[in-house]
């Protein structure tokens, strides 16, 4: 299994690598709900400026969402679609806590013996210095996540945060290929859920993108990977693979 998911760590280092800044018109928005001063008006903190703005879709005050936004000079107004809020492990400043990865030390850890038992541990030494509860059910919650062979970690790329996860897929009877499961949260791409197929060694990608400005973008950089690949937009959500819980109960299940 280390040889399939070291193909991860190739298409992270891809990903994390992508510089958007100079896309940030058509690529999704870092979103924070400052304050609701009425039943739809809200103060938002996008990029380094506020702005107040409608939004049909009710929002959490405090939480952090992606979403497209589009400036009306003439109005001088801005408007918002396409808002998704972003997993719990992106909402607050908690990756700090968190064992720290890179790109490297994420190919380091995945071509361990153990990869899963090495994050365990990792994980465990971080819990038991943890002073907050916070620290706490996140850490908790990575290490369920873990026991479902779901690896979750936050991955630092020039001072900004991805969520990223994966799980290999339990083959059935009639499918002899491995199949690897992963999903990406980016500032700048919003998130992304793929599969991994790798057939007697040939490898093939695929991924689903929620934003399609995001997917375009992507689309010029796919041949950068030694896969077989396949872009897809996807109309609905694209979830973690494992959420976090506020909840013991809720991970115990």
């Amino acid at each position: 299994m280390i040889n399939q998911i070291a193909q991860i760590a190739k298409i992270e280092t891809l990903l994390a690598n992508l510089k958007t800044t100079r896309f940030n018109s058509v690529l999704p928005m870092g979103i924070d709900v400052i304050e609701k001063s009425s039943k739809n008006l809200y103060m938002l903190k996008i990029g380094n400026k506020e702005v107040s703005t409608k939004s049909a879709l009710p929002l959490d005050v405090g939480d952090k969402y992606w979403g497209v936004m589009k400036e009306d000079a003439t109005l001088n107004t801005v408007s918002l679609s396409k808002l998704l809020k972003k997993p719990k492990l992106l909402q607050a400043q908690r990756d700090n806590f968190l064992p720290q990865f890179s790109e490297i030390k994420l190919e380091e850890l995945i071509t361990k013996k153990s990869p899963k038992m090495e994050l365990k541990m990792a994980l465990l030494e971080k819990l038991s210095l943890s002073t907050s509860k916070n620290e706490f059910m996140t850490l908790t919650n990575m290490i369920a996540a873990l026991d479902a062979n779901v690896f979750t970690m936050v991955l630092k790329d020039g001072g900004q945060s991805t969520m990223f996860q994966f799980k290999k897929r339990a083959k059935s009877s009639l499918d002899e290929d491995t199949k690897i499961d992963f999903y990406a949260a980016f500032e700048n791409l919003g998130p992304i859920e793929g599969v991994i197929s790798i057939i007697n060694d040939e490898k093939k990608v695929s991924l689903s993108l929620f934003y399609e400005d995001s997917l375009k973008f992507l689309e010029d950089e796919l041949e950068y990977l030694n896969f077989k690949g396949s872009l897809h937009h996807k109309n609905s959500n694209i979830e973690p693979l494992f959420e976090l819980s506020n909840s013991l109960l809720d991970i115990k299940g």
